[in-house]
């Protein structure tokens, strides 16, 4: 069974680093940098963000745990202006709209490394699978980054970094058990031997779920719970040999199995998935430290099974599997040439392929298979300066030229000021910039099937999206640090959007429409006392198809968030959440009409107890207010839920 190995793995893991003696000398090495007020993400390199044009958004470590977010989407799911869209509850479809644009818009880094998956329909990344087990700190840039991450970039970059080891070896070990049967188990081994920091780190998490499909479309049948079963490994080893070289090498293997509902209560539908990313990084400082370079390599893969088997409810025996690969060079250069200036010179080589094999029986000697293959390679230039002048302004401006082989070279560019006012702390900030995405392997090449047996086809003429954006934003604090406000206004078009097209049961892919976005972000954070936290959130959000005016799907205008953290006793810590999302459009789950659909609201509790140093007693309880409710149209969102856990140091 899944769930057998996911506690044997770690299990070994932890019973096996109990007895495991180390006597060599720990000695401190160079640690990246990842306190809170200093970010990668803007400018590639570390920069506090007090000196960031752009908007930006970090979740630490210490919020992940008072808040016992599980996955990454349930921590981004509070950030202003991104809309987060999970079919059902865990392992099932998830998707992250930022500032209103597509779930393919935003692009998603670990340590360095695209997640992307290049067999996927459309290239958007499922968050799915994605937990926040080893995760130091996500870092959220919105508005668009194609100058510094080429395509995919429209919306903005998420960014997650592995904790890197620390100090005296040490085991860190939970288990956490509660509602549907469902167990959280892991253990991760980290530290630093002579010149070497070590994180290696086992995570098991199964459910039996709950049903996906809302009740109302279940026409009588009984509730069937769809299982999920998630199995994460990730190793990070540092070598420092000199002061002035650096070796960084990062690995993540994530496999799954998630019960489906392609249709009402389908108790023989599941996907199977399989994904490692690893990546090796070499830093030199040369010329007394006025230029920094690094060379990179990072390879992904990704294989999904998807399987429908014949049931009481239909015949149809279908299977679908896809695979992805990406692999990636690169080389940067930063140029420390001007007090007051650094020049940052990068070189990308990235190739990307995929392939897919279908077959349906849809009874009564009616069989569809196909199969298609395709891959294509990148090139790209970037250049930036990163300047600080008159003790106050700051700010990046950049190129870039990307040649991909599909189409004529793509220029993007992006300026991103900031003032710092230091007498009354007050920050403005701003930015414009462009940015495109390239249409997928599938939406170029693809082909496929679908229920009512049509074929649904790429093509190779499509143009990339493509956008032009701006934004302005004011950040004041109050009462020497302990209130900050914040608010930002953001304009974007996007252009040459690729939609699907049908024609009959058939359909294939197009660049058809134009999109218009805009909004308002508002944030507050108050900290009256030391580990005593208000902060809310109010965004904005309006996108529309540009020639008709009618509401992109599933973006929903409004949308607020509440958090609340205290320390009631030196010993102890509670976090509230609250998530309130406005009402939206979407396509109905049964007839594909587009529809209204109302708003909802999710409270959610956590806690947790010092029991010693060495012990934390857990609980987090989930929608404490069992709210009825569909994040997409069919789809139900999980109920009320909790779970207690135990987290151990030695």
């Amino acid at each position: 069974m899944f769930r057998d190995r996911i506690a044997t793995t770690t299990l070994i893991i932890a019973l096996g680093t109990l007895g495991l003696s180390i006597d060599a000398e720990s000695t401190q090495i160079l640690e990246p940098v990842t306190v809170s007020d200093v970010v990668v993400t803007a400018t590639r390199m570390p920069t506090a963000v007090e000196k960031v044009g752009s908007s930006i958004s970090i979740i630490n470590d210490e919020q992940i745990r008072h808040a016992g977010y599980r996955y990454v989407a349930q921590a981004l799911r509070n950030i202003p202006s991104l809309s987060v869209t999970q079919l059902g509850g865990s392992g099932q479809v998830t998707s992250v709209f930022m500032r209103g644009t597509n779930s393919n818009h935003t692009l998603l880094l670990v340590d360095g490394m695209e997640l992307g998956d290049p067999s996927s329909v459309n290239g958007a990344f499922n968050y799915a699978h994605l937990t926040t087990a080893g995760v130091e700190k996500i870092e959220i840039l919105r508005g668009p980054q194609s100058t510094l991450y080429g395509s995919g970039a429209i919306g903005g970059v998420i960014n997650m970094m592995t904790k890197p080891g620390r100090g005296v070896p040490r085991l860190d070990s939970w288990l956490e058990m509660g509602s549907h049967q469902s167990m959280d188990v892991g253990a991760r081994l980290s530290g630093e031997v002579g010149k070497l920091a070590f994180s290696a780190m086992a995570a098991g998490y199964s459910t039996d779920g709950e049903s996906v499909t809302a009740e109302r479309l279940r026409a009588g049948a009984a509730s069937e719970p769809d299982a999920y079963e998630n199995l994460t490994s990730i190793l990070r080893l540092d070598y420092q040999p000199t002061p002035y070289g650096r070796l960084t090498a990062s690995a993540r293997y994530i496999e799954t199995d998630t019960d489906l509902d392609p249709i009402a209560e389908d108790p023989n539908a599941f996907e199977a998935t399989q994904q490692y990313f690893g990546r090796v990084a070499v830093r030199a400082l040369l010329f007394d430290g006025r230029h920094e370079t690094t060379v990179a390599l990072a390879h992904s893969h990704h294989d999904r099974d998807n399987i429908d088997r014949p049931d009481e409810q239909s015949v149809t025996t279908s299977s679908i599997f896809d695979s992805g690969d990406r692999n990636k060079v690169e080389w940067v250069n930063d140029l420390y040439l001007h007090a007051d200036h650094i020049f940052k010179l990068g070189l990308e080589l990235e190739s990307e392929r995929y392939t897919d094999l279908q077959h349906a029986n849809f009874g009564s000697g009616f069989i569809i298979s196909g199969a298609s293959k395709a891959d294509a390679v990148t090139r790209a230039l970037y250049l930036q300066d990163q300047f600080s002048m008159f003790d106050g302004l700051f700010g990046t401006v950049g190129i870039r030229i990307d040649d991909h082989d599909q189409f004529k070279p793509e220029l993007t560019f992006r300026f991103a000021p900031v003032y710092h006012f230091r007498g009354s702390n007050t920050r403005l900030k701003g930015s414009i910039g462009t940015g495109f995405r390239a249409p997928s392997l599938f939406e170029l090449f693809g082909s496929s099937f679908n229920s009512l047996g049509g074929i649904g086809a790429g093509n190779p003429n499509l143009n990339p999206e493509r956008s032009q954006s701006w934004e302005f934003g004011i950040d004041q604090g109050f009462y020497g640090g302990k209130m900050s406000l914040g608010a930002t206004y953001f304009e974007s078009e996007v252009e040459d959007l690729v939609v699907v097209v049908f024609s009959g049961f058939n359909s294939n892919t197009a660049n058809l429409k134009e999109a218009k976005l805009r909004g308002v972000e508002a944030t507050m954070t108050f900290v009256p006392r030391a580990a005593w936290m208000l902060e809310a959130a109010y965004s904005y959000t309006r996108a529309e198809d540009s020639e008709n005016g009618l509401d992109l799907l599933r973006r929903p205008k409004h949308k607020i968030n509440l958090q609340f953290q205290a320390k009631p006793w030196s010993q102890a810590t509670v976090d509230a959440r609250m998530v309130y999302v406005g009402k939206s459009t979407d396509v109905t789950f049964s007839t594909g009409q587009i529809v209204k659909r109302g708003g909802y609201s999710v409270v959610d509790v956590s806690g947790q107890h010092e029991l010693s140093s060495q012990l934390r007693l857990t609980f987090h309880l989930e929608n404490i207010f069992d709210r009825r409710y569909e994040v997409a149209d069919g789809f139900r969102g999980p109920g009320r839920s909790g779970r207690l856990g135990l987290q151990t140091s030695f």
